[in-house]
């Protein structure tokens, strides 16, 4: 079993705001190397952009336990929903030996809310020329 809990469970952080919280693991065996990262990763069309933006390491620990982290949420990119792709934060946990990993979404926005990006309809009307002939 591995987890990542957030402190207070926040989930929604402004940009420059601290992201505290610790990862708990219970393991068959002693723990050879812990990472955690936080980054970001668009969804919807096209190609998938991800960017781990910074990680936290250890070296070997015993097989059940817990780490504490801090990260400092970056000032951008922010996390919205759009139309045609989305962009996602989050904090995934990685522990060898094993596969198992342990991930939880956040937000990093201004007002630590998605942002919502409406879908631009065009208009009715023709659009005027603005090459005209001669």
């Amino acid at each position: 079993m591995i987890e990542i809990t957030l402190k207070n469970s926040r989930t929604s952080f402004r940009p420059g705001e601290t992201i505290e919280g610790s990862a708990v693991w219970r393991l068959g065996a002693p723990l050879q190397k812990g990472e955690l990262s936080l980054g970001w990763s668009t969804r919807g069309k096209g190609s998938v952009d991800q960017e781990i933006v910074e990680t936290q390491a250890w070296e070997t620990a015993p097989a059940s336990g817990q780490r504490t982290f801090c990260f400092t949420a970056p000032t951008e990119p922010h996390s919205f929903d759009g139309h045609l792709i989305s962009l996602d934060w989050w904090l995934e946990l990685h522990l060898e030996p094993g596969t198992e990993t342990a991930r939880i979404e956040i937000i990093i926005a201004p007002t630590g809310r998605r942002i919502q990006i409406e879908r631009i309809e065009r208009a009715s009307a023709p659009s005027p020329n603005l090459f005209p002939q001669r």
